[in-house]
């Protein structure tokens, strides 16, 4: 017995044994695993920071020191963190293993300063994952923490990672400071675009948005973007924070429309090009003589081309196969930007060939048997060829549901592309038509449309189906005097805007069953819209913001009460 009681003893010590063995090793086959699983989509976190934030009094201060919650990709930091205010010499890194970071400071600080080191959102960990706001730690070597406060938001489409800089308003400041000198402070957007400019001291700011391209914390004309302030900061002990100053980014032009070459394209249209699109609409002085016998080539009318409006097409009588001389008048591209010469001169070989294709209509808006048209819908006709403007006039007729012929304002801003403008708005779920005599309407030269009348009928959208938004945007500045609302559905595509003047009532119509995002802007110079403002020349922009809750819009219903407020 005392035998088997050792011999079970030795056994059992043995399976023992083999049991913590085969426990390591079906550990060790578990932690390796097959790969797959769910997709790591965690940005990093900064689980440790020294100094700890909010730090005062600090005296001396070699480094500071991050604990990373995960392995980071360190080549994102190159261009990814910043200290302010700068250093003369800046700072470096120094890793240990790829959680801890020290960054190591070549200069010594200044007294009674906050600074703060602040990683961008383009900081990312080893699987891409990128920090969703920018991670900011104060710390003072005075006895407190500035708390002056900007906030707002860039209004775009990709708004994560948009600069947002801070120029302190001083002695040397001036409308060049953007494109010559960093600012003293600065931040990014978060991935919806807001942005919180933080520990700031007391002082007045101009502050802008930029999407800076080559990462030189400067603006770079018509290479960045830009978003214009609609007023300057000012933090005081009294209000030391500043909310919802809101941009749009737009990319100022200020190069010279250039003329590029005349072309015939066959002999009644003469194509002028240039090196940007041209401002529409706009008048062309435009003279064309035979070079030889200074003979005038009459012009009966000019259109910017639809498809490419770098593109001037000039429509003149027959042309003869001579050399001709020409002169137009200085023209403006879209940014307003007038060519260098006030007239430009030009020259080409007249064309024999004719343009056999035949004048037709190429369309209507609203299209036939449209459905949905708004009340407010003009007539939109666009022809091959530009058409006679009294001839169109007189074989034009715009019918009511009672078959009554409705009044309104011809546009011939473009004689390919007249517009019929009703004087009063349609009537609601209600049949329209429009008919056009062809075989009465001549282009500009006398060729006839065809010999057949077209007959367009369209609804009107039903009102039963429809709901409205009401409200009042309110301010207390005095210079505030007219709004621009609009609503945006959710989903879908379009606007609809209407106008009121402040702290009166606004209401926007006719909108489809759905939800909404509600934006209003301040039109400050009332010419109708909402300014972007500009650097060169400087303007400030107009003021706009977004309610931050969707609206529900439901058929046969007013949502009342959608009030906006804009601050002093």
């Amino acid at each position: 017995m005392r035998t088997l009681h050792r011999i079970n003893k030795g056994f059992l010590r043995i399976a023992v044994l083999g049991i913590i063995c085969l426990s390591i090793l079906w550990e060790c086959a578990y932690k390796v695993g097959p790969s797959g699983g769910p997709e790591d989509k965690t940005p990093p976190k900064i689980i440790y920071t020294f100094p700890s934030p909010d730090s005062i009094n600090i005296k001396q201060l070699s480094y500071l020191e991050f604990h990373f919650s995960e392995g980071v990709d360190k080549a994102s930091f190159s261009r990814e963190t910043w200290l302010l205010p700068e250093l003369p010499h800046g700072y470096e890194f120094k890793w240990k293993g790829d959680k801890k970071l020290r960054v190591i400071l070549k200069d010594s600080l200044d007294k009674d300063q906050t600074y703060i080191f602040t990683m961008g959102t383009g900081v990312k960990d080893l699987r891409n994952n990128k920090l969703p706001s920018p991670f900011v730690l104060p710390f003072s070597t005075g006895p407190k923490i500035d708390k002056g406060e900007i906030l707002g938001k860039v209004f775009e489409r990709k708004s994560q990672g948009i600069f947002i800089f801070a120029y302190e308003i001083a002695d040397a400041f001036s409308n060049q400071t953007i494109f010559k000198h960093k600012p003293r402070y600065y931040t990014q957007t978060n991935n919806l675009g807001e942005f919180q400019l933080k520990y700031l001291k007391e002082a007045s700011y101009r502050i802008y948005a930029l999407e800076d391209q080559n990462g030189d914390k400067k603006y770079t004309l018509q290479t960045d973007r830009i978003g214009i302030p609609f007023k300057d900061v000012t933090i005081t002990p009294e209000q030391l924070s500043q909310d919802e100053i809101n941009f749009h980014l737009i990319r100022e032009d200020t190069t010279k429309p250039e003329f590029v070459r005349a072309d015939a394209i066959n002999n009644r249209l003469l194509q002028l090009s240039f090196s940007e699109s041209l401002k529409e609409p706009q008048y062309f002085f435009i003279e064309i003589k035979d070079s030889l016998n200074g003979n005038i080539l009459p012009v009966f009318t000019t259109v910017l081309d639809r498809a490419e409006p770098s593109r001037l097409r000039i429509y003149t009588q027959s042309q003869s196969d001579v050399i001709y001389e020409g002169m137009i008048g200085a023209v403006q591209d879209t940014a307003g930007n007038l060519s260098a010469d006030d007239s430009i001169k030009f020259s080409f070989v007249g064309e024999l060939e004719e343009d056999t294709t035949s004048a037709k209509l190429l369309s209507i808006i609203p299209p036939d048997k449209g459905k949905n048209v708004d009340y407010d819908s003009d007539i939109k006709l666009h022809f091959y060829y530009p058409v006679d403007s009294s001839s169109l006039k007189n074989s034009f007729l715009f019918l009511s549901p009672d078959s009554n012929t409705m009044a309104g304002q011809w546009e011939f801003a473009s004689l390919v592309e007249p517009q019929f403008i009703p004087d009063s708005s349609l009537e609601k779920n209600s049949a329209y038509q429009i008919q056009i005599k062809l075989n009465k309407v001549k282009t500009i030269f006398g060729d006839s449309l065809g010999d057949s009348v077209l007959v367009n009928t369209f609804d009107t959208k039903d009102w039963s189906q429809l709901g409205e938004i009401a409200g009042v945007v309110n301010s207390d500045n005095p210079s505030y005097q007219m709004a621009v609302i609009w609503a945006l559905p959710i989903r879908g595509n379009g606007f609809y805007l209407t106008f009121a003047r402040v702290n009166q009532k606004y209401l926007i119509q006719f909108l489809p069953e759905g939800s909404y995002q509600v934006y209003a802007g301040i039109d400050v110079n009332e010419n109708g819209k909402i300014d972007n403002g500009s650097e060169l020349p400087f303007e400030f922009s107009e003021p706009f913001k977004m309610l931050s809750d969707t609206i529900k819009v439901r058929k046969r219903w007013t949502t009342e009460s959608i009030n906006i407020w804009f601050q002093q």
